[in-house]
């Protein structure tokens, strides 16, 4: 009952569909009351997954209004869960859920202004570093991938935030883990994924070239237009058109970057282009 809720609260975007949300934690804690991690593991810590993501979802809907507490509670389910499905006995699905908690800390991070924000996006950070090893790597790419993706996400977001002075390291850091992510999620055997990644790493390469002065931040404001140009090879108007079209609008923010610090006739025509 509990997953038939959480599917028709994620298509609800509306009240009925936090209702829905909020009915599935209830029927997964109901679940919860009679399963235990000794003598029914495995349902209980798909149950604890599942509660973690209904959890999740509800939190990030609600946002700065009592969303807090129930993300709080989706790293919880999420934790419970890793108690059951440890690293050493079920190292992919363990690492999927440090996957789930650093998503949760970055929604949450985002909605929290201030340095508290920046703190739950270093906890997310943390989360995923942690994570990412060897062995990840070569027994579960795929999972690692996604890992070093979500993991430039949070590095972006941390990076973009007002005040925090490091910035430019975050970016930095943010495009390797987009770079590492792509040496998995090729073109050809990934498609949608790979232009995911190639948008993202855009948007940190433009970030990081408005923060750098010169030819280096022109070339980095560059690298952002080739990047997500790139990703619209995949992102294509037919296929993905909500993408495309965000895809579009970065890339007019790239263009007025640009056409504003190259001044001139060359700034003209790329300002001409938006």
């Amino acid at each position: 009952m509990g997953a038939a809720f959480e599917a028709l609260g994620d298509r609800l975007r509306t009240s009925d569909g936090n209702d829905s949300l909020q009915k599935a934690v209830s029927a997964y804690r109901a679940a919860l009351e009679v399963q235990d991690r000794v003598n029914t593991g495995q349902d209980w810590a798909n149950t604890e997954l599942n509660l973690g993501n209904a959890l999740h979802a509800l939190g990030a809907r609600l946002g700065a209004s009592g969303g807090a507490a129930l993300l709080s509670q989706s790293v919880q389910a999420y934790q419970d869960a890793q108690k059951f499905r440890t690293r050493k006995s079920y190292p992919g699905t363990w690492a999927t859920l440090q996957y789930s908690i650093a998503a949760v800390f970055n929604d949450w991070g985002n909605q929290v202004t201030g340095t508290a924000g920046d703190k739950l996006l270093r906890e997310g950070i943390q989360t995923l570093q942690s994570t990412l090893d060897d062995r990840l790597r070569f027994e579960f790419p795929e999972v690692w991938a996604d890992a070093e993706n979500n993991l430039g996400v949070l590095l972006a977001s941390l990076g973009t935030r007002p005040k925090v002075v490091d910035s430019k390291k975050l970016l930095q850091q943010a495009i390797e883990a987009y770079r590492s992510a792509l040496e998995i999620r090729s073109r050809t055997q990934f498609p949608y994924e790979w232009a995911q990644v190639e948008s993202n790493m855009g948007v940190a390469f433009r970030f990081l070239g408005r923060q750098t002065t010169g030819n280096e931040g022109l070339t980095l404001l560059q690298n952002a237009l080739n990047a997500e140009r790139a990703s619209l090879q995949v992102r294509t108007k037919e296929r993905v058109p909500a993408d495309w079209a965000m895809t579009q609008r970065t890339i007019g923010n790239i263009l007025c970057d640009l056409g504003m610090r190259v001044g001139g006739e060359d700034g003209r025509k790329m300002l001409r282009n938006l």
